[in-house]
């Protein structure tokens, strides 16, 4: 799974389609209409779809930043997301309120596309339910993108909106919550572990080298104040004075909260590696085969064993890499050679790309996969997506719903990048897969839950077909 998770958080998308109560839209809504206590009223069954969703939205200011929806829910961009143990109980309650809800409806009484929302939506919520279960098997600090840190720092850098005093102020008014939001995810581990779950060893590893790094840098070459710094001193809105007062104020945010949020995981992850288990995999976790058992269902939206899948990814590459011998016989590579050796090969003879080549390169995969897809696709998306490097890259970001951010494929440009891989890699991330798809979602006239919610199954396996 190459694009970003969080997605959500990289990938959970929404457009704000406002309350419809004014508009019953058909006799079978009418005759569907309920109590809702917790909702506000009597809501006709296109109502409570929009407020019980953007309920759910409300509780995560950080991804309502991240889709410029924020003043659509008059909520101001100057609070992270809360973490806590309660906070995720109580929004687990609420996915639960919502559910018995929606049961309460008649479905035989809605129409045959308001069935299919009401089927599409009950999955969603008993899906995320039955994983309430399984709190404390997540692995939340990780070396990937989806692990919390990581999150953070892409959320205050690429994310967060700086394009005036005020939103400013608000990235200053987030820095100073980073020491709670790092409390609550240790406190989170260590909830885990009295529960018998740790991080393997190696993960901790690998994630401790950039945290410790960022722990005892100097404020001023973080990150968060780099791109703070970058974005402020761009603004012509404000004067000299103006800048400089906002640049010092970030500065010491990140000393007396990020940094030392920073310091505290990376010694509570120091401490941690002594109790952490060598070895990989949930099979050792107390619940660990009914955890799996689950994360198969939810990422495949499938009733197949664990046992089943890893019996057809088996098959699956035996006959993948049988296809790929034959590529590699009429590139008349020696058929005694192993695959290791053959992508060496393929590597060498069609070259790689170093730096801002990268980002050329796939720019103009991207530009020639737009006029393709127009060929075969009679629906395109309206945002655009560019290509954005940093130090790690393969995977996509979502644009803003509100237009002021486009679709994002970041590029790795730290190392060198083998020419024969680009071309699917940017298929799957931007154009025809992941961008395409997901901006086209933010676009269509459909309840905000079907453009927000987040099937692994079906938005990977687009990608993967668009490669």
């Amino acid at each position: 799974m190459r694009v970003r998770l969080c997605f959500v958080l990289l990938l959970i998308l929404l457009l704000l389609a406002g309350c419809k109560g004014g508009s019953l839209g058909s006799a079978a809504t009418q005759t569907s209409q309920l109590k809702v206590d917790s909702l506000g009223g009597w809501l006709p069954f296109d109502q409570f779809l929009e407020e019980s969703w953007h309920s759910l939205m409300r509780r995560d200011p950080e991804l309502l930043t991240e889709l410029g929806l924020s003043d659509a829910f008059g909520m101001a961009d100057d609070q992270l997301t809360d973490i806590s143990d309660t906070y995720q109980k109580e929004t687990y309650a609420l996915y639960d309120q919502i559910l018995e809800t929606l049961y309460s409806y008649d479905r035989a009484a809605l129409t045959p596309e308001e069935q299919l929302n009401y089927d599409i939506y009950a999955y969603y919520l008993e899906d995320m339910l039955r994983g309430q279960a399984y709190l404390n098997d997540v692995y939340p600090v990780n070396h990937f993108s989806v692990g919390v840190q990581n999150q953070l720092i892409h959320f205050f850098t690429n994310i967060h909106p700086v394009t005036d005093h005020q939103s400013a102020e608000d990235y200053i008014t987030r820095l100073s919550q980073v020491d709670d939001k790092f409390d609550q995810l240790i406190a989170n581990m260590q909830r885990s572990e009295e529960a018998g779950v740790i991080t393997p060893r190696l993960i901790l590893q690998w994630s401790l080298g950039d945290i410790r790094q960022l722990a005892d840098s100097p404020a001023k070459t973080t990150p968060f104040y780099t791109s703070f710094s970058e974005k402020v001193t761009a603004l012509d809105s404000l004067n000299v004075d103006q800048k400089e007062a906002l640049i010092d104020s970030a500065e010491s945010e990140i000393e007396a909260s990020v940094i030392p949020a920073f310091r505290a995981l990376a010694g509570y992850l120091e401490e941690l590696q002594q109790r952490a288990p060598n070895q990989g995999g949930v099979w050792q976790h107390p619940n660990g085969e009914a955890y799996y058992e689950y994360l198969v269902a939810h990422y495949t939206t499938t009733d197949l064993t664990p046992d089943e899948i890893h019996q057809f990814g088996y098959d699956d590459l035996a006959r993948i890499q049988a296809e790929m011998r034959l590529v590699f016989d009429r590139l008349g590579y020696p058929a005694e050679e192993g695959l290791p050796e053959l992508f060496d090969r393929v590597e060498k003879d069609g070259g790689t790309l170093y730096g801002d080549e990268i980002v050329a390169g796939y720019q103009a995969i991207i530009a020639d996969a737009k006029v393709s897809a127009a060929q075969v696709l009679d629906l395109q998306p309206r945002a655009d997506v560019i290509v954005i490097p940093g130090p790690t890259g393969g995977y996509y970001v979502g644009p803003a719903v509100e237009g002021s951010r486009p679709g994002a494929f970041y590029a790795a440009v730290s190392g060198s990048e083998p020419r024969f891989g680009m071309a699917s890699l940017a298929y799957h991330e931007a154009i025809p897969g992941h961008h395409t798809q997901v901006a086209l979602a933010m676009e269509m006239d459909l309840p905000s839950f079907r453009r927000g919610s987040h099937f692994t199954a079906y938005v990977e396996g687009w990608a993967l077909y668009a490669e």
